[in-house]
């Protein structure tokens, strides 16, 4: 009966779930929420943020069906408690569904286990390891479990749950929609391909309902509406675009340059020819084929429309996202080959395995490295019956993967630490080699060989676990930003709770996490991060423009005089409050302000009017 316990799905995602938040911490009010929690509260109280045109486009334009519904259901105090608890479980139900997929394509307790720990200590697709909780967490544990339908074949269920999650992120529910309808279609499943889409369509159904309409009765722009648009949307979005906010021209400028941008995709090709060439399982299911081509292709297409022919739509589309499907089915693939290579194969093996697994972590031209150091090293040691060759062959593959990592890949302090602790078993492994090799058939020591890939996740579950607990020490007590952020996040509950709700403020626009209006619950003139506003008002967007021309010289530490940007708040914008920086506030009251409230960083005044 115990057995049963520790061993179902349920109670090794509990587990899983403890190691994550052991390795990551929560925070609430943090990145895009800056975004979601003022649009959340201004759906449950109307008179919170009258006349914010940020607010107002959001409640406009944004389409995800997660905040309506919350705001039917709690009240703004109930926001911080629900926020908590939709994040753990969608954090649950995340990894109860990733466990249940590499446990299904593996049939291996040991490999899903591994897979899915490697996938937040070293594979660590950002994306998916948010610090908050957001309409993206909510629909990516739905995102899961259709991906686990795909994997099962049953593609009507996988329709249905990407449809569902359609409504809470419709980009992230679309690309895995689109992997499964490459499939179907290269399969000759065409009556499967029909009804998946009538699923996937009748799912999404509400919001097809909100956003074909508002589409469709958009209305008409003025000439020359659209002018500029290209250099706003790399001002306000570069993180849609395939190397960021630079250039072509400097991208392909130096060999050196042009293998640095291209080198986290570089490393996910090399990865797919990996497992091509050598996981037998992962070549012959063509799911695994349709979800890297096709995420290929997407950005094939994403290049083509963000540089050459530039488009807004596709710019809109994110098409990049599709990398952190391919980077996490890769990962998890290859760590279930290197699982039964530790099963299968002699007892030198397991440590280049383990040091394979670790080197993994750098999903750059240095991963593309190792990747391909490791395959060679696959490929010829069946083939070289003497030792003496043997030994020479392994030298020189670490020498010329040393020479390789030094003069064309930039590696930075963290790199030498993972490449450490990867040499040092790389070592070992060179010295095993020169060993009897010994096959491990007893039952009492099978175990052995598979516990190796055990060493760098606990390894690296130790680093991050020591980073999570200093980021913790350093949040809540640390000097620099962190001291400002606390500050920042006190004068915006101060103001919450002494002021009136219908009050207007000038801020520091450049503050870099924590949304003013998070916390505050009030109108702002500007903050730099309303830029997320792009995709989906550009009229909004073009605001966010001229606000910042208005006063963009307000910020955190000016660089020039504020005088003009204080004028404007105070004529154009009829700010009631002004937050300044102790660096740049009025010395005392005078005749136009009236300090109200300071701490160790902002200055709050009331205009006299």
């Amino acid at each position: 009966m115990l057995k049963r316990i520790i061993t179902h799905p349920a109670f090794i995602a509990f587990i899983l779930l403890g190691l994550f938040l052991a390795t990551n911490r929560y925070i609430y009010g943090w990145d895009d929420q800056a975004l979601e929690i003022p649009l959340l509260k201004h759906l449950i109280d109307t008179e919170l943020y009258p006349d914010d045109y940020y607010v107002a486009s959001l409640k406009e334009n944004f389409s995800s069906y997660l905040y309506p519904m919350l705001a039917k259901l709690i009240s703004v105090d109930q926001i911080p408690g629900v926020y908590l608890a939709l994040y753990l479980l969608s954090r649950y139900i995340f990894l109860l569904f990733s466990y249940k997929l590499w446990l299904h394509v593996s049939q291996n307790r040991l490999a899903a286990l591994a897979a899915t720990w490697m996938s937040f200590v070293i594979g660590r697709t950002e994306e998916f390891l948010y610090r908050t909780f957001s309409h993206q967490e909510f629909a990516l544990g739905i995102i899961m479990a259709g991906l686990y339908a795909f994997y099962r074949g049953r593609y009507i269920w996988t329709a249905v749950l990407l449809g569902i999650a359609a409504n809470f992120n419709a980009l992230y529910a679309l690309f895995p929609m689109i992997y499964v309808c490459v499939y179907l279609l290269c399969a000759r499943s065409f009556r499967q391909l029909l009804m998946s889409g009538f699923a996937f369509m009748a799912a999404a159904l509400p919001f097809l309902w909100w956003m074909i309409p508002q589409k469709l009765n958009a209305p008409a722009v003025t000439p020359g509406f659209y002018d500029g648009w290209e250099e706003l949307f790399m001002l306000a979005c570069p993180q849609n675009y395939l190397f960021q906010d630079r250039a072509l021209s400097e991208v392909f400028a130096t060999v050196g340059s042009s293998l640095t941008a291209l080198g986290p995709y570089l490393f996910l090709i090399v990865l797919y020819v990996f497992n091509c060439l050598f996981n037998q399982s992962f070549r012959r299911d063509g799911k695994n084929h349709a979800v890297c081509l096709t995420a290929l292709g997407l950005l094939l297409v994403s290049f083509v429309f963000s540089y050459v022919m530039p488009s807004r739509f596709f710019i809109d589309l994110n098409l990049i996202r599709n990398t952190q499907y391919m980077n996490f089915l890769l990962m998890g693939m290859t760590t279930l080959w290197i699982v039964r290579q530790l099963q299968t194969r002699p007892m030198n093996l397991p440590l280049v395995m383990s040091a394979f697994l670790m080197l993994l972590a750098f999903r750059d031209l240095t991963g593309a490295v190792v990747i391909g150091l490791t395959g060679l090293m696959v490929y010829v040691s069946p083939k070289i019956k003497s030792s003496r060759l043997m030994l020479a062959g392994q030298v020189a593959v670490l020498i010329a993967g040393a020479v390789a990592l030094y003069f064309f890949v930039d590696i930075n302090a963290k790199k030498w630490v993972y490449m450490l602790a990867g040499f040092l078993l790389m070592c070992l492994w060179l010295i095993l080699s020169r060993l009897k090799s010994v096959r491990v058939n007893e039952r009492w020591t099978a175990l052995i060989p598979s516990g190796f890939v055990m060493i760098p996740l606990l390894i690296m579950t130790a680093y991050f676990v020591y980073l999570h607990y200093t980021f913790v020490q350093v949040t809540t007590r640390g000097g620099g930003f962190w001291q400002m952020q606390r500050n920042w996040e006190d004068m915006q509950y101060h103001v919450r709770d002494h002021t009136p709700k219908e009050a207007r403020l000038l801020v520091p626009h450049n503050m870099e996490m924590g949304g003013f209006r998070i916390g505050s619950e009030r109108t702002i003139v500007v903050s730099y991060r309303d830029c997320g506003i792009v995709g989906f008002d550009f009229g909004a967007l073009k605001e966010w423009q001229r606000r910042l021309e208005d006063v963009g010289a307000f910020k955190v530490f000016p660089t020039e005089s504020i005088q003009r940007a204080i004028v404007t708040a105070l004529g154009k914008y009829r700010v009631d409050y002004i937050v300044f920086t102790r660096l740049n506030a009025p010395p005392s009251s005078n005749s136009t302000l009236t300090q109200i409230y300071a701490n160790e960083v902002f200055v709050l005044f009331k205009v006299n009017r």
